[in-house]
């Protein structure tokens, strides 16, 4: 269930059917769909019309899609990539990479008074990819792992309603979407803020 509410997003892939709404393009791997969940978990659901673009490189739609839209998610973006196909970085946000350990079945299996607040490491390659993203992307940065990792550089396993964040360590749940989506409030105010100036 959980990988079909990640490939639910699949069905965007469409041209943009609301005038009175916020186009909002959203490109790449499930990364990219996870954002979209986080969108449309998010009090902005009623307010944005979503696209959504697993490859670029050849989609028959893209540039059409990317003229139309207000606001651009990209997961993963090279600015290389991004000038070839033609991309507006006034438009760009970059989605930022995630990871909450090596197997949900760890935390499912422990025994101890505080399962709720169990943590994990980030490996080094996710913090430094994420790290190098952030200096690249700056303020248009979706920093995932900011938003939860402490000075131990952990992250959670469940939310505050004990939800399972991720079902695989990568992917979220729709609790963990839920979840992100009230972590991202502010950052999200702001970002469909730029859209109405």
């Amino acid at each position: 269930m959980h990988a079909k509410y990640n490939d639910r997003v699949y069905d965007y892939d469409k041209n943009f059917s609301s005038a009175h709404r916020i186009k909002v393009l959203i490109i790449g791997v499930s990364d990219a769909r996870d954002w979209a969940n986080v969108l449309m978990e998010s009090e902005y659901s009623d307010k944005i019309d979503i696209s959504y673009i697993y490859s670029p490189s050849g989609h028959k739609e893209l540039k059409n899609r990317v003229r139309e839209s207000d606001i651009i998610f990209y997961a993963y973006p090279k600015l290389n990539e991004i000038r070839k196909l033609a991309i507006p970085e006034s438009k760009l946000w970059a989605i930022g990479t995630k990871k909450f350990g090596t197997n949900s079945g760890i935390y499912y299996n422990y025994k101890g008074n505080d399962y709720y607040q169990q943590r994990t490491s980030i490996r080094k390659e996710f913090l430094e990819l994420n790290n190098g993203m952030k200096r690249d992307w700056g303020s248009r940065y979706i920093d995932y792992i900011g938003k939860v990792i402490d000075k131990n550089h952990t992250v959670p396993i469940f939310t505050p309603s004990h939800k399972f964040i991720s079902q695989d360590t990568v992917h979220f749940t729709k609790a963990g979407a839920q979840y992100f989506a009230y972590l991202f409030e502010q950052d999200l105010k702001h970002i469909f803020s730029e859209v109405n100036n």
